[in-house]
């Protein structure tokens, strides 16, 4: 399993054997059973975008937020970001919410020094690089995504990018 900083509700490198099952209080509605799409997706790539559609009256986004990251692991790293239907101002509307705990891999700078800590494999490098963006690309370029019909194109790209425009702003 791979992701850059977060989660495998965002993106798994394809290995069944790490996925921690989650529970949650609310009762899904019927699922159909995606595992072979997921097994043919992943023999043409590493990386394969897995989502769940579910109506906000079922559970909402802070809902399934909370089924992800009990309170005993809330200095864990994790995130739920939203988006809104563009051009609703003030709109509590959301396109997508994407929802993440339990990284295999961060990635954290701090001016020039990155450090790279992967859970997956036990281990914590550090590395001092004149920009520290050289960083998750070297790891990226490893990853071959898969497209999912029923997703944007780029989907996951928001994860990636929202930290990164935090770092180039400040």
């Amino acid at each position: 399993m791979e992701t850059l900083a977060f989660s495998n509700a965002i993106a798994l490198k394809a290995n069944f054997k790490t996925l921690r099952p989650v529970k949650c209080s609310v009762t899904p509605p019927s699922l159909v059973d995606h595992s072979a799409k997921f097994k043919e997706a992943a023999k043409h790539g590493n990386l394969v975008p897995l989502f769940r559609p579910i109506f906000s009256d079922h559970l909402t986004p802070v809902l399934a937020y909370r089924c992800l990251v009990k309170e005993d692991e809330r200095d864990a790293p994790s995130f739920l970001f939203e988006s809104v239907e563009p051009g609703l101002k003030a709109s509590s509307v959301g396109r997508y919410s994407v929802i993440g705990a339990q990284p295999t891999m961060e990635i954290v700078a701090k001016e020039n020094v990155v450090t790279i800590v992967d859970h997956h494999e036990g281990q914590r490098m550090e590395e001092f690089v004149e920009d520290p963006m050289v960083i998750p690309q070297r790891i990226m370029e490893k990853w071959k995504p898969q497209r999912i019909d029923e997703l944007p194109d780029a989907f996951c790209v928001g994860s990636v990018c929202y930290p990164c425009l935090v770092y180039l702003t400040i």
